[in-house]
């Protein structure tokens, strides 16, 4: 079976949404039950899946030739640095690590579930890899809260969206050096986004910055350390 171009809404970007929906609604409900090694042992193989998933999606631009690029090729794509502070956040509960993954996920990478930018469908290897590597980031954000335990400090929502403004800094750089746009901080996402209301880019960098600090608000209401 030769694969398509992914069509945002298709059947196969519905069927990959309820899938990761009902295998982390599965693993978060299992496992929040455990207790003792048992959880902690879940937990690490949760982490160990960020890393896997992190090798996949490398492995699937290389067998799909999307390495031929500086836009594929380098691991300097949000997401990409989502799947190791995941990692960090499972195995080692830093709480900087935690914070970068709860909001960084939540507030950004799982955009990428909602408007994917990708161009093969089902049954291609980029299409497995991308919605593996963002559905196993979504479980590990939400997971850490609500079946480890974890909680957000005061200042964790504002030190996040510093990183992230530190993040796109960097980028703009390194996109202008390369003609890339990793952070799109040169074009909005093609699928669509909330930046396409945000203005002109890179403009919309900086108007993006208060909305995002009101849903990181909202997000750590929940899971604030009372």
């Amino acid at each position: 079976m030769v694969a398509s171009s992914f069509i945002l809404g298709s059947w196969s970007h519905v069927f990959a949404l309820a899938s990761i929906a009902l295998l982390g609604y599965a693993y978060m409900v299992r496992v929040r039950a455990w207790v003792g090694g048992r959880k902690v042992f879940a937990e690490r193989c949760l982490g160990i899946l960020c890393l896997c998933t992190y090798a996949l999606s490398i492995v699937a631009k290389a067998i799909s030739g999307d390495c031929s690029s500086w836009q594929e090729c380098l691991p300097l794509h949000f997401c990409a640095w989502m799947e190791l502070a995941c990692f960090f956040a499972l195995w080692f509960r830093r709480p900087l690590m935690c914070a970068l993954a709860y909001f960084g996920v939540l507030a950004a990478s799982v955009q990428g579930l909602v408007t994917p930018t990708l161009g093969s469908d089902f049954p291609s290897i980029s299409y497995f890899a991308f919605f593996l590597s963002h559905g196993v980031i979504l479980v590990a954000a939400l997971s850490l809260p609500i079946v480890f335990g974890w909680r957000a400090g005061r200042g964790d929502p504002w030190r996040v969206q510093l990183i992230g403004i530190a993040y796109l800094a960097c980028m703009v750089p390194v996109n202008w050096w390369l003609g890339t746009n990793y952070g799109f901080t040169r074009v909005a996402p093609v699928a669509g986004s909330i930046l396409d209301y945000m203005g002109a880019p890179p403009w919309y960098l900086l108007s993006i910055q208060v909305p995002l600090a009101l849903l990181l608000y909202l997000l750590y209401l929940p899971v604030k350390n009372r």
